[in-house]
C-alpha cells in the first residue's frame, strides 16, 4: 500500500535454475544463494551485488564463536 515500507529481493538469471516445471516454484525451491543480487527490508537496501555489507565481520564473529565452542 502506499506509503508503507517494502521488502524486495532482485535475483540474477545468469544461470537461473535448470528443473523442469514452472518458474517461480523452480526460483524458489533449486535456486542457490548466488542467485540473490539485491535485498531490501523495510525500505533499506541491506545486500548490494550479492554481498551483504557486514559480511566480513559476520564471517568472522561466526568463526570465533565456533572456536569457543
Amino acid at each position: 500500500a502506499v506509503g508503507l515500507d517494502a521488502d524486495l529481493v532482485t535475483l540474477s538469471m545468469v544461470d537461473p535454475p535448470t528443473s523442469t516445471g514452472p518458474v517461480l516454484p523452480n526460483i524458489v525451491f533449486a535456486s542457490g544463494p548466488q542467485m540473490v543480487r539485491d535485498v531490501w527490508v523495510a525500505g533499506r537496501q541491506v545486500v548490494q551485488d550479492g554481498q551483504h555489507p557486514h559480511r566480513r565481520r559476520i564471517i568472522d564473529r561466526a568463526k570465533a564463536a565456533l572456536a569457543e565452542a
